[in-house]
């Protein structure tokens, strides 16, 4: 989950994603509506000596995005994870949500890998 907050973007979007990658994390999944539209980006192929992931997969919420590897490979991140299309998220975040909250982003790692903290 993206965490709310300057810092918490990022840390989420720029550090951990180097951290990962330079850790070998095989998929990194930012699941993010800081932007006010709701996307889920899906990284894969780490670069280790580079920091970076060499596959970059965006897609809008409510639509399905499934992970192509490590051990949650063949997981759908879909509507029922996200929340609907940006549209339908406007509407709903005005009627329900402080403003601020309610970003996730999601770290996938290997079993046995122990949790970065960052």
């Amino acid at each position: 989950m993206v965490s709310p907050g300057h810092d918490g973007i990022e840390r989420d979007r720029e550090r951990k994603r180097r951290a990962y990658s330079r850790a070998g994390i095989p998929v990194y999944v930012l699941i993010d509506d800081h932007d006010r539209h709701g996307t889920v980006t899906v990284l894969a192929a780490p670069r280790p000596d580079e920091a970076v992931y060499m596959n970059v997969h965006r897609v809008a919420y409510g639509t399905d995005v499934t992970i192509p590897e490590g051990p949650a490979k063949g997981f759908v991140i879909g509507e029922a994870i996200t929340g609907p299309p940006a549209q339908r998220l406007r509407q709903r975040r005005t009627a329900r949500r402080p403003r601020g909250e309610g970003s996730r982003a999601v770290g996938v790692r290997p079993v046995g890998r122990q949790p970065m903290c960052g």
